[in-house]
């Protein structure tokens, strides 16, 4: 029986995605992590620009020369962790990142709507 790369259809030949769909991705993403820092500005009581910076750098985390804008949940989760340790388990943050993922795409579908 041949393997599925054998066959033509593995993961290599398989076409990118449309560039449409890789920038509404990064729009829900942006959206996502923009929700995320937020959230955890409140929880840490930042207001005005402390708050504002404090959400660019949820946005943009460990942004360097070599940073390529992408799902960076991993780095979000890492750096609200570490932020919010007393405020929030790892755990309260996964589940609140998933909850502003699917809030994120609402909003997304709602502006393709209108």
């Amino acid at each position: 029986m041949p393997n599925i790369g054998d066959a033509g259809i593995g993961p290599e030949t398989r076409p990118a995605p449309p560039a449409s769909a890789v920038t509404a991705g990064l729009a829900i993403t942006h959206r996502r992590n923009r929700l995320a820092g937020l959230w955890a500005a409140e929880l840490l009581g930042l207001i005005g620009h402390a708050a504002q910076d404090y959400v660019r750098s949820v946005m943009h985390p460990g942004h360097s020369q070599d940073y390529v804008h992408g799902d960076d949940h991993d780095k979000v989760v890492g750096k609200l962790s570490e932020d919010l340790a007393g405020h929030a388990t790892e755990d309260q943050i996964r589940e609140r990142m998933s909850h502003f993922l699917k809030e994120a795409a609402r909003q997304d579908d709602d502006d393709k709507t209108d």
